[in-house]
């Protein structure tokens, strides 16, 4: 089975490399690339074309739910998972909305992130 292949985007450095790191011990997983806002994280999903994106609902410049949008939108192969500190039904709708498989609280990483991804590509929700 080939690896699935992850983006991570989101604007904090020290949570990027915690999420990298979680998935660094995931079998069949494999980070190809990081982005610190919605639009690296746009041209690095086109540049790269990862099964998943993991996007930060709220990035500087492009946000997280126009980012998803567009990543969604014109990449119909890769997957998106929003992750956020915040658990409210507006932000969890819009980023539904938007196209995100799966929404997955910061909170709640290390139980729920490498489940989620996993259902991500095979087109269930975590």
């Amino acid at each position: 089975m080939d690896s699935i292949t992850v983006l991570i985007a989101d604007d904090h450095a020290p949570f990027r490399a915690a999420v990298r790191d979680q998935l660094a011990q995931a079998p069949g997983i494999r980070v190809v690339g990081e982005a610190k806002d919605g639009d690296e994280a746009v041209a690095q999903a086109r540049a790269l074309a990862p099964s998943v994106v993991l996007i930060d609902v709220h990035m500087p410049n492009l946000g997280g739910i126009p980012a998803t949008r567009e990543i969604a939108g014109s990449m119909p192969n890769v997957r998106v998972i929003a992750l956020s500190q915040y658990d409210e039904p507006a932000i969890v709708e819009a980023m539904r909305a938007a196209g995100a498989a799966d929404y997955v609280l910061k909170d709640e990483l290390y139980e729920k992130l490498v489940p989620a991804i996993r259902a991500a590509v095979t087109g269930r929700r975590g």
